[in-house]
């Protein structure tokens, strides 16, 4: 009886670690924050004739866009924010565009952006869309103060007959490495990672209404 719930067990794990490996195929717009903040990195495109940037999931797609659902082309010396791997292959992130999709490891060239960067390189206000996010230099820590809405801060009556959702974050964190956390009593949980000019931000959903997210990548306006 015990070896049968036994290997019951094993084959459960077996298909929630197969499950999981098979999302990891996937490169997208909207969730490219949420998950691939761990593995956020810089790159720039070294292809003279520029790379396609791919948004399907066959591996034949990732070898070449032109063939299967294409983001666009990227130029030469185009800044890219990177994330996980697959084989030949990296999830990639274009802020100019916002979109993400697939690209050859072969054709980019990575470059470390600043470990530990000072507090200063943080200040400002961030946007994302209608989303907004102010860090500010308190002593040793970032002072936070966020707003995000969905599905704009000012959406059209058809898109939003009862007006918008919104949210707000904030709160007083020090930096570990280029990232930081902000939690409050409410349970609105938000990271963010400072990687070159761009702010990357992801929450745990509790931060506010129906489908408000702080989920983006963030330019300093």
């Amino acid at each position: 009886m015990w070896k049968a719930v036994g290997l019951a067990l094993c084959a459960a794990f077996a298909a929630v670690s197969a499950h999981a490996a098979e999302e990891k195929v996937y490169c997208r717009n909207g969730l490219f924050p949420r998950e691939e903040i761990d593995s956020i990195g810089l790159a720039q495109v070294v292809a003279p004739g520029g790379v396609h940037l791919n948004d399907s999931n066959g591996p034949e797609c990732r070898a070449d866009a032109r063939n299967c659902s294409d983001r666009g082309a990227l130029g030469n010396r185009a800044i890219v924010i990177t994330g996980h791997s697959l084989g030949p292959f990296v999830c990639a992130y274009f802020p100019r565009s916002g979109s993400a999709g697939w690209l050859p490891s072969s054709a980019l060239q990575s470059f470390e952006p600043e470990l530990a960067p000072p507090l200063k390189a943080w200040a400002g206000r961030w946007r994302h869309g209608d989303n907004t996010i102010r860090l500010s230099v308190r002593g040793g820590q970032l002072a936070s103060e966020g707003h995000a809405y969905w599905p704009g801060a000012h959406p059209t009556l058809e898109e939003a007959p009862g007006g918008p959702h919104y949210g707000d974050m904030s709160g007083l964190a020090r930096p570990s490495g280029s990232s930081v956390a902000y939690e409050d009593r409410g349970g609105c949980s938000v990271r963010l990672k400072l990687v070159g000019r761009y702010l990357v931000a992801t929450d745990n959903g509790a931060c506010g209404g129906a489908n408000v997210r702080f989920d983006g990548v963030y330019l300093r306006r």
